[in-house]
């Protein structure tokens, strides 16, 4: 994936906070069981956190959020903003 551009909110919005913390969870989760019906729901789960990021933040808030769940872990950066990018596609302003 291309380098993600420096978000331009605040580093702490609860907002923002909260639904990493949910990704993050989601993420990892899809790892573990990365098809069947159990991993379309997470994805599901993936896109909604994605709509509420872009109405709460627009596309800072959800590269901010792209950038904390790559930044977990340099291994898996790529895998896992892509899960996150691909469940979000046409989601909002910010990733397409």
């Amino acid at each position: 994936m291309r380098p993600l551009p420096p978000p331009r909110l605040a580093p702490c919005d609860p907002a923002i906070d909260a639904a990493v913390s949910a990704l993050i969870v989601l993420v990892l989760a899809i790892e573990r069981t990365p098809g069947g019906p159990v991993a379309a729901r997470y994805r599901a789960a993936i896109r909604r956190h994605g709509r509420e990021l872009a109405s709460v933040g627009g596309q800072d808030a959800m590269q901010t959020a792209l950038r904390r769940i790559g930044d977990l872990s340099p291994v898996h950066a790529d895998a896992r903003r892509t899960v996150v990018a691909a469940a979000w596609f046409n989601c909002g302003p910010g990733i397409r």
